[in-house]
């Protein structure tokens, strides 16, 4: 009697198959490891210092350009930043219908101590000054310098 020949099924998958579909999968999952919550709260604290920083910069245009023929300035305080006109936010006389109040996300803080920066019209000078923002939960820090002239560093 001849021998049969009988055909095996070739369902299933093969070890190179699974092998490749483990390592497609390693890849995505190292990907998406990248683009987790700390990287979305680390570029929302370097926001909020852009942002800090872009309202130093239009007082310190605004005193450069005379804009109300009046001094400009940032005033920090918890949980907001505002930038007003006058020689100082505390300053009874100036008008606060002018003033820009933007919320704060993390805590910040200016040494010396003191909540203002004001720049002084037509030519920017102001006091040294450096701003720190930290966010305690990350233990980030970040540092904003602005120098006698008005340059602001950070």
């Amino acid at each position: 009697m001849p021998l049969r020949k009988t055909s095996i099924p070739k369902d299933g998958f093969t070890l190179v198959e699974i092998l490749v579909v483990v390592g497609m999968l390693a890849i995505v999952a190292g990907t998406v490891a990248f683009f987790d919550l700390a990287s979305y709260e680390g570029e929302a604290f370097r926001g909020e210092r852009t942002t800090l920083v872009t309202l130093l910069e239009t007082a310190r245009a605004d005193a450069l350009n005379n804009v109300d023929e009046s001094q400009h300035g940032v005033h920090v305080a918890t949980g907001q930043y505002t930038l007003f006109e006058g020689e100082s936010y505390s300053d009874p006389s100036r008008d606060t219908s002018r003033d820009v109040v933007i919320a704060a996300s993390y805590v910040v803080t200016i040494s010396p101590s003191g909540s203002d920066i004001v720049f002084a019209q037509l030519s920017a000078e102001t006091s040294d000054a450096t701003i720190t923002l930290t966010d305690p939960a990350r233990k980030v820090a970040a540092t904003i310098t602005i120098n006698r002239e008005g340059g602001i560093s950070w």
